[in-house]
């Protein structure tokens, strides 16, 4: 079933009240995600997640199509097992999260990269939200640039 299936699910089936609605926060503030370069070869994400609210580790994934980059594999922390009743047991984040994201830059590549970021959570009140993508530009030292990250 979709997030959008669930979202629904949950509304009518009682797991959210009509005042508990109200309450929830929007996913950029419940899920707020800061980007930096750590060098010229690595970004680090970090999302801050709202009390009351979670992350699934498998809804997590970051992908770019600026030309001259990929990204290699991320290294994820463990999270915490959930039993969840619509995934079944799965692993979650509260709180924080921090990744590291390799990047392999070819010679000629713009300084400027698009990371895209997609994730998905819920609330302990029984909604889940749609799968969140967020496009966040982020500007990569040279390899002769010792002026520190670069915040995004």
């Amino acid at each position: 079933m979709n997030s959008a299936g669930l979202l629904v699910l949950g509304l009518f089936s009682g797991l959210v009240s009509a005042a508990s609605q109200d309450e929830l926060l929007p996913p950029d503030v419940a899920f707020v995600i800061e980007i930096e370069a750590i060098d010229n070869q690595t970004l680090g994400a970090r999302w801050v997640i709202a009390e009351g609210y979670f992350l699934y580790r498998d809804k997590i994934s970051f992908s770019t199509s600026t030309p001259g980059y990929r990204l290699g594999e991320v290294q994820f922390p463990p999270g915490k097992i959930k039993d969840d009743p619509y995934f079944g047991r799965t692993e979650t984040y509260r709180h924080q999260i921090s990744v590291s994201i390799p990047v392999h830059r070819e010679p000629g590549a713009a300084p400027t990269l698009t990371l895209v970021a997609r994730s998905q959570g819920c609330a302990d009140l029984g909604v889940c939200y749609p799968p969140q993508t967020r496009d966040i530009p982020i500007t990569l030292p040279t390899a002769l640039d010792h002026s520190g990250p670069s915040n995004t």
